[in-house]
This record gives C-alpha cells, structure tokens and sequence, in this order.
C-alpha cells in the first residue's frame, strides 16, 4: 500500500527523464511488483487457511483448533476459501468417511439382524409348528372326547333301558314267584284234602 502512494507520489511529482529518476522510478516499480506477489501469496495462503478451516467446519467440526485458527482469523478479514477446490475437497472428503461410516453402520445392523434375526425367525416358525401340532391334537382329543361322550350317552340309555327291563322281569318273577306260592299252597291244600 506504501509503495502504491509512493509510486503515485512520484508520477505527480513530475516526469522528467532524467536517469537517475528513471531509475529510481524503475527500482519502485520492482519493489512495488515484489510487494504485490508478496502480497498475492499472503492473500492465496490467507484464502487456503480459510478454506481448510471453513471445511473443517462444514457439518460437524473434526479439526484441532491449531489447524483451524489462521484460517478462522482470515475469515474474520473477510477472505473466504469456499470456491477453493481445497474446500470443496476437503468437504468431499468428509461427505465420503459419513458416508462409508453410514455404509458401515448399516452393514453391521444388518449383519446383526441377519446373525440374530434370522435364528429367532426360526424358533419363531418352530414355535407356531409346535403350537399347530398342539392345536391339531387338542382337535383330535375333543372330537374323541365327544365321540366318547356320544358312546357314554348311548350306554347310558342302554342302561336305563336294562334297568327298566330288570325291574320289569323282577315284577314278572315277583308275580310268578306270588302264582307259584299260591299254587304251591293250593296244591299243598289238595294234597292235605286227599291224604
């Protein structure tokens, strides 16, 4: 900035051409483009600073203040590195280890539900099996209770038909037992009438 005024201040001064004022407007401007590629390299490193801290930055922070502060500095300048193909590496680069972390994470889930969801699935389909069988056999065992219960009913009727024809015969053989007493006691009066 001084070698720009001073520049300036020589061109108004006057342009004689002498060649000692040649010269030293000659030995300016060198020093004065010197400055400048100075200068352009601050800037440049000011900008990669920036960029590698706004990277760093982006999304989640990941880098130690030490490699983030020079460029947290030249942002507070007002140099920005976001169009720098270091940023966009950089952020590259870090959407790429989400990434694979995210790939990894969901092969791992996986994996687990593979290694402990599937053994379960087959208890579980051993489990309803079971409970099928268990269910087919309770059928089995009600439709033989109820066969049995049918055939219980049938002896039960069978039974009370026997019993009502026992106690019918009982009365036959109490009325032929009561006719046989009755002709045993007219015969023994016959025989005592005839004797």
């Amino acid at each position: 900035m001084k070698a720009a005024l001073l520049f300036l201040a020589l061109i108004l001064a006057g342009c004689n051409r002498s060649d000692s004022s040649f010269y030293e407007v000659q030995r300016l401007r060198e020093a004065l483009q010197k400055q400048e590629g100075t200068r352009r390299a601050e800037l440049e490193a000011m900008a990669t600073n920036a960029a590698i801290a706004e990277a760093c930055d982006f999304l989640v922070p990941l880098c130690p203040a030490s490699v983030t502060t020079p460029g947290h500095d030249a942002i507070r300048l007002g140099i920005t590195g976001g169009a720098s193909w270091i940023f966009w590496g950089a952020v590259l680069a870090k959407l790429a280890a989400l990434g694979a972390l995210l790939g990894a994470a969901f092969g791992v889930a996986r994996l687990h539900w593979l290694k402990l969801g599937k053994p379960a699935r087959r208890e579980i389909e051993k489990a309803n099996n079971l409970i099928d069988q268990a269910e087919q056999r309770a059928r089995e065992a009600t439709r033989e209770a109820i066969r049995l219960d049918h055939k219980n009913e049938q002896a039960q009727l069978q039974l009370e038909q026997l019993q009502l024809q026992l106690e019918q015969l009982t009365q036959e053989v109490d009325s032929h037992k009561a006719r046989l007493d009755e002709t045993k006691t007219l015969q023994a009066a016959l025989n005592a009438a005839f004797d």
